[in-house]
């Protein structure tokens, strides 16, 4: 089960920001924990190194218990385990942050193919990364 610690806000924009507490140890049982228990949100998952806030890899979007857009090396990203995870939104809106242990030895994603998963936006050349 999923618990949401809340840490501040709401913003401007009326999301706030959580602390995720979970019992999973993966970043795909997240994923599949997150479209079970919470059907009624959309958002992404990201992944940061532990000891960073950046996060440069955008594993997939969800909308209301389906991904709808998933990185290529989604596999593999599923499998890193969970540090630590932090989510943001409000309302219908929940967008993750999952800080995964061995970050560096995942493969690097593309600036293209981050802002596809992350926004949909397709490369220049109109072609899926």
């Amino acid at each position: 089960m999923l618990e949401f610690i809340y840490e501040r806000g709401p913003f401007g924009d009326e999301t706030s920001n959580y602390t995720v507490k979970t019992e999973v140890k993966t970043v795909g049982e997240l994923i599949e924990q997150v479209i079970k228990e919470r059907s009624q949100e959309w958002g992404t998952f990201c992944l940061e190194d532990k000891n960073s806030h950046a996060h440069n890899i955008c594993v997939c979007e969800y909308r209301y218990g389906v991904i709808t857009r998933k990185a290529k090396d989604f596999d593999i990203y599923s499998k890193a385990k969970i540090v630590s995870v932090f989510a943001n939104g409000g309302w219908s809106a929940m967008s993750y942050a999952v800080k995964v242990e061995e970050y560096e030895k995942l493969p690097e994603q593309s600036r293209e193919e981050f802002l596809y998963v992350y926004f949909g936006r397709e490369s220049e050349t109109n072609n899926k990364p």
